[in-house]
């Protein structure tokens, strides 16, 4: 099973490592109903499938717990 990173590549075909990701938001619904998007993390998986963090957009942050946190980026 893949994130969308994985499906995008995948229905595209080419060479992964060439491929550059943007950061992809989350949104959430507050207590009085307004809806606030934010920046989602880049998954455990997906730190393993695209180790290099320069394949995201600037700003991109990895989830707590994965391979970048190894990383100096």
């Amino acid at each position: 099973m893949n994130c969308v990173e994985g499906n995008f590549v995948h229905a595209l075909g080419g060479d992964p490592t060439k491929v550059r990701f943007t950061i992809a938001y989350n949104a959430s619904r507050q207590p009085d109903g307004t809806v606030v998007a934010g920046p989602k993390d880049v998954c455990l998986k997906c730190q393993l499938d695209y180790p290099s963090p320069g394949q995201f957009e600037p700003g991109a942050k990895g989830e707590s717990g994965g391979l970048w946190d190894e990383l100096e980026y």
